[in-house]
């Protein structure tokens, strides 16, 4: 009773972590449909419900019909997470099923997922909808231990022989220096590529180089907002709280064969995300939006 009782609060207190995302006026959240719940990649949520008819007519609308279609609800939350890719094409069972411990802990917490509302029908059954979390304890749990806190990253200042440059810059030295755009986040068009959504995506040049991953992101911005967003692609893109007011737009070329969720960009993109040590400051932050056309992920109706 005990437990039960600390994994609910504890699922009261993740719910109330989810976080807000503020998406630019049209745009379409990207929800992947499967036969136990959805996949709100957007958001990053699950769903689910359950259903429960009475046995008998004097159970109608009773506690127990209700206590039934919870017990669904939450059966089939538990199937659906067990469906999320987490890196790759890898799902989170084929990760975790072995890891006892997490596996557990992962079950108890979406045991313990918010209730979003509960629904009597007039022939007696009860509708429970129940929702989960990916981001706070949950991510914290399932994303890889690569993935580590990075500290702030200072531009460095250029030294001459006559010791650090001056605070003070010309517009005549400006121009002369030439310097690269500074972008405030990242989108990435990968549409019609075949790329499926996971937790863990990854993008690389046409040298294999990495431009963005684990390796790239700080830990507490992953954990409470995800490695990235995903939406589904359009004009309004660029005004997303998440990579405004000035983001890079760089094309997917395909997916690596065999993979799911792992990018090729040009060259020459991933040139322009290394070309200024700004950059990494918002990669760090995870200030990434990967779009799809829907084609492969049902938008919201």
């Amino acid at each position: 009773m005990m437990n039960i009782r600390f994994w609910t609060l504890l699922g009261g207190f993740f719910a109330t972590f989810i976080p807000v995302v503020c998406l630019a006026q049209g745009a379409v959240e990207l929800v992947e449909r499967v036969p136990t719940g959805t996949i709100n990649w957007t958001l990053g949520v699950i769903t689910a419900t359950g259903i429960s008819q009475p046995s008998r007519p004097a159970l109608s609308g009773s506690d127990q019909v209700s206590s039934q279609a919870l017990n669904q609800a939450l059966s089939n939350a538990y199937e659906t997470i067990n469906q999320l890719r987490v890196s790759n094409c890898s799902t989170l069972h084929e990760l975790f099923a072995a890891k006892e411990n997490e596996y557990q802990q992962i079950k108890e917490m979406t045991m313990a997922a918010e209730v979003l509302n509960t629904e009597a029908y007039p022939n007696g059954s009860v509708q429970v909808a129940v929702r989960v979390g990916l981001s706070g304890g949950f991510a914290q749990l399932i994303l890889p231990g690569t993935i580590r806190q990075v500290e702030p990253i200072k531009p460095l200042s250029p030294v001459t022989s006559a010791g650090p440059a001056s605070r003070t810059t010309s517009a005549e030295d400006l121009e002369a220096q030439d310097e690269p755009v500074a972008y405030s986040g990242l989108i990435v068009d990968a549409r019609g590529i075949g790329l499926k959504p996971s937790m863990v995506p990854l993008i690389v040049d046409e040298s294999g180089q990495e431009v963005y991953g684990p390796a790239f992101v700080s830990r507490e911005y992953a954990v409470q907002n995800g490695i990235c967003q995903y939406l589904r692609w359009g004009d309004n893109l660029p005004d997303s709280y998440r990579v405004s007011p000035n983001p890079l737009i760089i094309k997917g070329l395909r997916v690596i064969p065999g993979s799911c969720n792992q990018v090729v960009v040009s060259n020459a993109d991933g040139s322009k995300l290394k070309s200024s040590s700004l950059h990494l400051g918002f990669l760090k932050q995870c200030r990434v939006i990967i779009a799809l056309n829907g084609s492969e992920i049902d938008p919201v109706d």
